[in-house]
């Protein structure tokens, strides 16, 4: 497992932000690439939950989704999804905090 970034609920518009239509969201990079930061606006109609949505979050990488799940005491608060041909996630929650673990192919 490998520390990827911090995701940041925001409301408002970033210059540059990209788009995903499947999980209806805009998300774009911290300035400073040191702190590894992720702003993500959610749309109304977002495949997540207020529980994922409405706080922050830490992001690891991990060689497998489904072996650390079961490996960790943990809450799954979104199934894996592949959001893109490279790069499947899911959402868990571990003791208080919300915790999206990602797996790249």
């Amino acid at each position: 497992m490998k520390f990827d970034h911090y995701g940041v609920p925001t409301t408002e518009d970033r210059e540059g932000a990209g788009f995903h239509p499947v999980l209806r969201l805009h998300y774009s990079s911290s300035i400073n690439p040191l702190f590894r930061i992720e702003y993500l606006k959610f749309e109304k109609d977002c495949i997540f939950s207020d529980e994922i949505t409405g706080v922050r979050h830490l992001a690891f990488t991990v060689d497998s989704i489904d072996d650390t799940i079961a490996q960790l005491n943990c809450r799954v608060l979104h199934p894996k999804i592949e959001v893109s041909p490279t790069l499947t996630i899911s959402y868990v929650k571990i003791e208080d905090v919300v915790v999206e673990l990602m797996e790249r192919k």
